[in-house]
């Protein structure tokens, strides 16, 4: 026999040995396993490891799970000032696997200038995207349960970059799903701890940083892959303070985010802009004008990456940033950004319309551009985004009214081109965006449409 096989049946043999010693650990009567497991980890036996990655909840006891948790800590500590190598990945991922299956273990508070070395370490690993993207992933779940371990939500520019490397990886645009996926368990991990922490203090920092955050789960939410926003789902649920075996539809994950916005920080900047952000596109020429190049097909292919339905989204945000508006106006401090937001959105969405009355103008009543613009869907999302902000405008504006403040736009000449725009678009076959939702009950009713019962 070569010695070559005689390698092969050593590593196989001692494969099973470990396997064989680790699930006797995991048994009733395995307490006198324990140090032997200990050991074997400490000693690099990745064997260890890839026994444990494959375990499910309730597979590993948490006295046994508290131990490899421990050794796994400072065993990361030290492999995280060398090289990258395949021990540190399987140290990674066993480190995020153990969370998973154990995730009600104690937390041991390493020296703090050794947590920041290694946080430091892993991050710069993410931006410089270092590895493939489960390597990547594993990173920013270590990197999350760290912040939450050992409470570096003070240090805001470890928090910053955190997020950061988490909306990299929550990107449709240049992420795949296993980052994607990796980005909602982060946001599952931390999330809900940044936010409790904003919600009990006045740190402007931090209270930005948690709207960013809930507003992320808010676009995973609306993730093409179930896995994302089946964790996301979970993320709301920590958000919201409910119990953690309390299970949420992804629309209603949606909804309970949003309230906890319009609750909580209404007051922040930050929620205002970042909700008018997310409203579809309003740039109705540019739509308009792609239509010359486009060929007449009866389908449009489908973007990548696209779930939700944006009049869905819509129907929740409206009636959320009209109450914001009505909140913001009567607080002196953030009046002057309803009024800035007014100022600079009233004569590009006038212009807006006014483009569309010559384009109608040009086309006349039936036309083959006209067809293919019924049939597009970038003209219905502008269109869409076009009515919304027309009609945010118009709410703003009489709440500045009601508190004596008068601006240059004319309400009535905006309500009169509007009300001309929704008749053009019906004669067009552009209908359906006539009614704006601006009752949050409604929303509900849609979501018990959907099968979905009261939470």
């Amino acid at each position: 026999m070569s010695i070559d096989l005689l390698q092969v049946g050593a590593d196989a043999f001692h494969k099973a040995r470990v396997q064989y010693i680790c699930n006797e650990a995991t048994s009733s009567f395995g307490h006198s396993s324990y140090k032997l497991v200990s050991q074997l980890l400490q000693a690099g036996d990745t064997n260890v490891l890839r026994w444990l990655i494959q375990k499910q909840i309730g597979d590993v006891p948490v006295p046994l799970g508290q131990l490899l948790k421990d050794i796994l800590q400072d065993m990361l500590c030290k492999q995280l000032t060398m090289d990258s190598s395949r021990s540190l990945e399987l140290l990674l991922e066993g480190f995020v696997h153990l969370h998973r299956v154990c995730p009600s273990l104690a937390v041991r508070h390493l020296p703090f200038t050794k947590v920041i070395q290694c946080v430091h370490s892993l991050l710069y690993f993410l931006e410089s995207r270092k590895g493939g993207p489960q390597v990547r992933g594993h990173v920013l779940c270590t990197l999350s349960l760290l912040l939450v371990h050992s409470d570096l939500w003070k240090d805001l520019s470890i928090a910053t970059r955190w997020f950061s490397a988490l909306l990299a990886c929550a990107d449709p645009a240049i992420s795949c799903e296993k980052l994607r996926l990796a980005a909602a368990e982060a946001l599952h991990i931390a999330g809900g701890d940044l936010v409790r922490r904003a919600l009990q203090t006045t740190t402007p920092g931090l209270t930005k940083l948690a709207v960013s955050a809930i507003l992320c789960g808010v676009d995973l939410l609306q993730d093409e892959d179930r896995g994302v926003r089946d964790l996301v789902s979970r993320f709301a649920v920590s958000s919201l303070n409910d119990p953690a075996e309390r299970s949420l539809h992804s629309d209603w994950a949606i909804l309970g985010l949003l309230k906890l916005l319009r609750d909580h920080f209404w007051s922040c900047e930050e929620t205002f802009y970042s909700l008018l952000f997310r409203l579809p596109p309003y740039d109705l020429h540019a739509a308009l004008s792609t239509l010359h190049d486009r060929s007449m097909t009866l389908y449009e292919e489908d973007e990548p990456n696209v779930f939700a339905d944006p009049n869905f989204l819509c129907n929740l945000l409206c009636p959320l940033i009209q109450h914001l508006l009505s909140l913001m106006a009567q607080e002196s401090s953030l009046c002057s950004v309803v009024r800035q937001w007014v100022a600079n959105t009233a004569i590009p969405v006038k212009e807006q319309i006014e483009r569309w009355h010559s384009w109608v103008n040009e086309q006349g009543s039936i036309s083959v551009l006209s067809i293919r613009a019924s049939a597009c869907s970038r003209v219905h999302s502008a269109v869409l985004g076009l009515l919304v902000r027309s009609e945010l405008l118009l709410k703003a504006h009489e709440m500045l009214l009601e508190r004596g403040i008068h601006l240059k736009v004319c309400p009535g000449s905006l309500n009169k081109e509007l009300s001309q725009l929704k008749t053009e678009l019906e004669l067009h076959g552009i209908s359906g965006f006539s009614n704006v939702v601006t009752n949050i009950r409604l929303c509900q009713k849609h979501f018990l449409s959907n099968g979905d019962s009261v939470p």
